[in-house]
């Protein structure tokens, strides 16, 4: 009886649903209907004008009743008939539908069901935000509201059509051809290529676009914008010590470069943010650029803000230490100076004139989720392998959430180890093996990598993946070819491939310094160049969604705002390794 009555309810709220759903919605209009006329004699000097305010009416009304003044002008002693009217309420059916906003539904993909554009939607809901929630209820304008014009496939990527974009065009940005963004969108032949469209292409397309919920989404160029703001007061913190550092001995200078240590994180984010520098001088921005050596000490730190210099800046970039990126914005935040804190992962304390440049941890786990949930509408049947050190017993359990069979296995606590004969007894030849390995240790990584290279093959397909990719994998233990055999899949805020742009900066870092550049030099040009540019655009960082997401060599930015104050970049990256190629996925 009780179950009885639960599948009773279900089915009243899913029908009651589906009624409200297909609402046909009515329009009410207040109108003014006659309801007496006055009788008005015209008196000397009286005009048509003057007569319409004494009634409270407009002179068309006037004329309205009375044609004769069409032909005559208005006379002394001339009678005239003086409409009164009162309001009616009118209600009518309307062209109007009602939506219920669905999980996971965006703008984009509502206008596309109905065969509008996103503008139509918030023409008729001029109250509508970026973000839905689930059971918000949207007016559609239709000329039919019982037709539904598309359907939305997600085995295609969608493209929104931009103004003067013909199928030339669309061929240079996407690679697709007439032919095939004909046969996809059979609307096209009645109607034409228009502004606003939301099209189908194919996942093959190839372009730089970003791909959100399926849309693709141009990346911003702020290089080729028009620049408002041409002159920039910089300030670069980073604790070099430069007193540590014997200019006049090579030998003592090169020792130190050789270790990875603040010095030289710090040195090489200058020379990666000193390019920067070049870059924006050359576009024609004037920089008045100033660098402060916090010396890893906090009372350093102290002295430069005692010393009120910052206070004339218009962004900080740096220190490079969270806690002291804290100290300079606390004493910044009052005075509107921006503070970009460039490389930790770490969060810090986000006021309204802070920028975490680097997504962290829980974004890059969140959007690898997100992922694999995706993944789960259309894999079938993945055999499943988690390995997960006792450090991330938090993942593992999300892991499970969503694949509850999964087989668990625990490293050996003391050598941090797996036993081959148990991965390979688990492996499976008539499935795809997904192995999530959840750790940061490199023994682990190291023998897992290892393992799992020998145990693949043509008839045994293993896809290697992990939420959180940490610093540890750039070791040169790691083996990329063994990464490459085993598909590596994860996040990253950074898309290490070597395009045009990137060996033309290489070429020009080299030519300068020496020696190529390396992951933190990048971080320092791209970071240094995203936040000068934006400010140069648009003369503030404050709106950054205005600017949108934007890229440079191998990292983008898509900063978004956070209800504690402070904005915090979102910009993450799929990678997946295949064979010694890095793609990025698109999904």
């Amino acid at each position: 009886m009780y179950k009885a009555l639960i599948i009773s309810m279900l089915f009243f709220s899913v029908l009651s649903f589906a009624q409200e759903q297909n609402t046909v919605l009515t329009e009410t209009h207040e109108i003014q209907e006659v309801s007496s006329f006055v009788r008005h004699k015209v008196k000397r000097k009286e005009t048509l004008f003057g007569i319409a305010k004494r009634y409270g009416i407009t002179t068309d009304q006037i004329l309205e009743h009375n044609p004769k003044l069409i032909t005559s002008k208005l006379k002394k002693r001339m009678k005239l008939q003086i409409p009164r009217y009162r309001t009616v309420t009118v209600t009518q059916k309307s062209n109007n539908k009602l939506h219920l906003v669905q999980p996971k539904e965006t703008l984009w993909r509502i206008a596309y069901t109905y065969g509008i554009s996103v503008e139509e939607l918030k023409e008729s809901n001029p109250s509508l935000g970026e973000i839905l929630s689930i059971g918000q209820k949207l007016i559609i304008p239709l000329s039919s509201p019982n037709i539904v014009k598309n359907t939305l496939d997600e085995d295609y990527f969608y493209y929104t059509l931009k103004p003067k974009e013909g199928y030339y065009r669309l061929y240079k940005k996407l690679g697709v051809d007439r032919k095939v963004i004909d046969s996809l969108n059979p609307n096209i032949k009645e109607m034409g290529l228009q502004v606003g469209m939301v099209i189908r292409v194919p996942k093959s397309q190839k372009s730089d676009m970003s791909v959100k919920n399926s849309l693709l989404v141009e990346t911003i160029s702020l290089k080729d914008s028009v620049l408002s703001n041409r002159f920039i007061k910089v300030a670069l913190m980073a604790p070099f010590k430069a007193s540590e550092v014997d200019l006049d001995s090579v030998e003592n200078t090169n020792l130190l470069l050789q270790k990875r240590n603040l010095h030289t994180i710090s040195l090489d984010f200058y020379s990666g943010a000193s390019l920067a520098f070049q870059e924006l001088t050359s576009l024609g921005v004037s920089l008045e650029v100033d660098v402060y050596d916090t010396e890893n000490n906090s009372s350093k730190v102290q002295a430069i803000l005692n010393s009120q210099s910052l206070e004339q800046k218009d962004v900080v970039i740096g220190p490079l230490i969270p806690s002291h990126v804290n100290q300079v914005s606390k004493r910044l935040h009052s005075k509107g100076v921006l503070v970009i804190s460039p490389l930790s992962t770490k969060k810090v304390d986000l006021k309204t004139n802070v920028y975490q440049s680097i997504p962290d941890e829980k974004l890059l786990r969140k959007t690898m989720l997100n992922y694999l949930d995706r993944k789960l509408e259309k894999e079938i049947n993945p055999c499943v392998m988690i390995i997960a050190d006792k450090e991330n017993q938090a993942i593992k359990k999300e892991l499970l959430k969503r694949f509850p069979l999964a087989e668990v296995i625990d490293p050996d606590e003391m050598g941090g180890f797996v036993k081959p004969d148990l991965t390979d007894s688990l492996l499976v030849d008539v499935q795809n093996n997904w192995v999530f390995l959840e750790t940061q240790k490199l023994n682990l990584i190291t023998s897992i990598t290892s393992m799992l290279n020998a145990q693949s093959s043509d008839d045994r397909d293993i896809t290697l993946m992990t939420t959180y990719r940490g610093d540890v994998y750039d070791n040169e233990n790691i083996s990329y070819e063994y990464l490459g055999k085993l598909h590596f899949l994860y996040p990253s805020i950074q898309k290490p491939i070597e395009n045009n742009p990137f060996k033309q900066f290489s070429r020009k870092y080299k030519n300068q310094y020496g020696t190529l550049p390396n992951k933190v030099v990048v971080r320092a040009y791209d970071v240094t160049l995203d936040a000068l540019l934006r400010i140069a655009f648009q003369e503030s960082m404050v709106s950054p969604t205005l600017v949108g997401e934007t890229k440079y060599l191998h990292n983008k930015f898509n900063y978004q705002s956070v209800f504690s104050g402070g904005y915090t970049n979102t910009g993450v990256y799929l990678i997946q390794h295949e064979d010694l190629t890095i793609n990025e996925i698109k999904d």
